[in-house]
């Protein structure tokens, strides 16, 4: 009876680790010479495309940008998890300054808003200055075409902040300048 007993138990033992046993291996590793990412050359045509000016590609040490102007706003296109020119990820980002800024301002937008992240800082001059950002994965599979929902949103809320925080006037005549931060 004990040999029957401990049978079944090894039985089942084996039934229930069946599913286990049939589970299908990982998934390989990319190759090596491959890079997620989307080439900056491309990203800069694509943006030509839309019909904003963007700047020559600069340089601040390892750091890869555009200046872009777009509809009376000017902003920055910051390329990261680059390799070889392809990047896996970019980053939005624009700086305004006006005397309305508090960071009271900023932390109400942060509060309220999810996509784009602002923070508050003051220039050696005493200059107040708010920084808003929004980060963006970047999947080769999906092209360049993919920058365009991004930028749309990115703009839009860009115009969102800089009402919220009393940079532009009723009229909207006034429009940030981008300069990216000094080479530290």
């Amino acid at each position: 009876m004990r040999h029957v007993l401990t049978a079944a138990a090894l039985a089942c033992g084996l039934m229930l680790a069946g599913p286990a046993l049939a589970q299908t291996a990982p998934a390989p590793a990319p190759a090596q010479g491959a890079h997620p990412g989307l080439p900056i050359a491309d990203m800069v045509t694509w943006l030509n495309s839309k019909g904003v000016q963007v700047s020559p590609l600069q340089r601040s040490g390892e750091q890869a940008y555009v200046t872009v102007q777009d509809a009376g706003l000017t902003w920055v296109l910051f390329f990261y998890s680059c390799r070889a020119d392809v990047c896996g990820d970019v980053q939005f980002s624009a700086f305004f300054s006006n005397d309305q800024l508090t960071i009271e301002k900023i932390n109400d937008w942060n509060r309220d808003q999810r996509f784009l992240k602002a923070f508050y800082g003051t220039e050696t001059t005493g200059e107040k200055v708010a920084t808003v950002q929004f980060d963006a994965v970047l999947f080769p599979q999906l092209g360049v075409d993919q920058l365009g929902d991004y930028a749309q949103l990115w703009t839009s809320l860009l115009a969102d902040f800089g009402t919220h925080i009393g940079y532009f006037t009723a009229e909207g005549e006034t429009a940030p300048t981008a300069q990216p931060p000094a080479a530290q």
